[in-house]
C-alpha cells in the first residue's frame, strides 16, 4: 500500500512532548491482562501518526500496529516510545524499506531490557528510599518527624566515606558500640588515614559523653587526631606532641574517630571511654 504523506510531515518538538506527556500519564492506567500496556502506547502515538499518515487506511494501519501487547516500566519506557517515533518517521521517509513488522520487532525486543533497568532504578531503589524519608512522617503526622527524617538522610550521606579500618597498624581493643576502646601504634613514615572508631548508627540518645584521652608523638612529618559527628565538619583533636584529654558530648548520630598522617613518624597511645 503506498503510503501518502502530508506536505508538513516533520515531527516537531511539540508533537514528541505530546506523546510524552499521554505516556506518562496513562501507561499504568490502562494495563489488561491480554495487551498490558498496548492501548497507553496507541493513545500515545495518535499525535505523530495522525501527521505521518494523513490517508486513513495507513493511520488505522499504524493504530492496529501498536495495539499488539507490550509491556515495559513506565519511566525508563518512555525510550522505547520515542524510538518508535523515530522508526515511524522513518518508515514514512524511506517509502517502504522500513516495515511495520520492524518497528514491532524492535519494541518487543527492548520492552524487556528496559524493565529490568527502569525495575531496579525506581521500585528497588528510588521508592524503598523515598519511604525510608516518608515513614517516620507517617508513623509520627508530625513536621519532627519530618525534620528527623531528613536529618537521617543527611547524617547517612555525610558518613559516606567514613568507615572503620579493618586491618590497622596498631593494636586496637573496640567496645560494643564502635566508638570506645583502645589503641596504640607505632608509625614510620606513614601516609594516609586511619579510622579507628567509628558507628555509622550508634542508637545512642543524644548527649552522650566520651572521655577522650591521646598522647601523640610526632618525630617526623604531621600527624592528626580527627573526629566528626553527625553532620558537623571534622575537627582536629589533636595535631602536636602532647597529650590531649576531652570530654564530649555526642549527638544522636555518627560518630568518627580517626588517624591521618603526612610522612609520619612517631606513635599514638589512644583511649576512648
Amino acid at each position: 500500500m503506498a503510503t501518502t504523506v502530508k506536505e508538513n510531515s516533520k515531527i516537531t518538538m511539540r508533537d514528541i512532548a505530546k506523546v510524552f506527556w499521554r505516556w506518562q500519564f496513562t501507561c499504568e492506567m490502562s494495563n489488561s491482562y491480554e495487551r498490558m500496556q498496548a492501548i497507553a502506547f496507541c493513545f500515545a502515538m495518535i499525535p505523530v501518526l495522525k501527521k505521518l499518515y494523513p490517508n486513513k487506511e495507513d493511520f488505522v494501519e499504524a493504530l492496529q500496529r501498536h495495539l499488539v501487547f507490550f509491556n515495559t516500566e513506565g519511566t525508563i519506557g518512555s525510550v522505547i516510545v520515542g524510538m518508535t517515533v523515530a522508526l515511524e518517521e522513518e518508515k514514512v521517509a524511506s517509502d517502504g524499506a522500513m516495515t511495520g513488522e520492524s518497528i514491532i520487532a524492535l519494541k518487543s525486543a527492548t520492552m524487556g531490557p528496559i524493565a529490568g533497568i527502569g525495575d531496579t532504578i525506581d521500585w528497588s531503589t528510588i521508592k524503598p528510599l523515598m519511604a525510608m524519608l516518608c515513614l517516620p512522617l507517617a508513623a509520627g503526622c508530625s513536621l519532627q518527624g519530618i525534620a528527623d527524617a531528613y536529618g537521617f538522610a543527611l547524617d547517612t550521606l555525610s558518613a559516606m566515606g567514613l568507615e572503620v579500618t579493618q586491618q590497622v597498624l596498631g593494636t586496637r581493643e573496640q567496645g560494643a558500640d564502635g566508638i570506645t576502646g583502645s589503641y596504640q601504634a607505632e608509625y614510620t613514615d606513614f601516609r594516609g588515614k586511619e579510622v579507628i572508631f567509628g558507628n555509622a548508627s550508634l542508637g545512642d540518645k543524644a548527649g552522650r559523653k566520651i572521655t577522650i584521652r591521646c598522647q601523640m608523638e610526632i618525630a617526623q612529618g604531621e600527624a592528626r587526631l580527627m573526629m566528626k559527628s553527625g553532620t558537623e565538619p571534622a575537627r582536629v583533636l589533636c595535631e602536636s606532641s602532647s597529650l590531649y584529654r576531652e570530654t564530649i558530648s555526642l549527638p544522636d548520630a555518627a560518630n568518627y574517630i580517626w588517624v591521618e598522617g603526612d610522612s609520619w613518624t612517631g606513635s599514638i597511645d589512644l583511649d576512648v571511654t
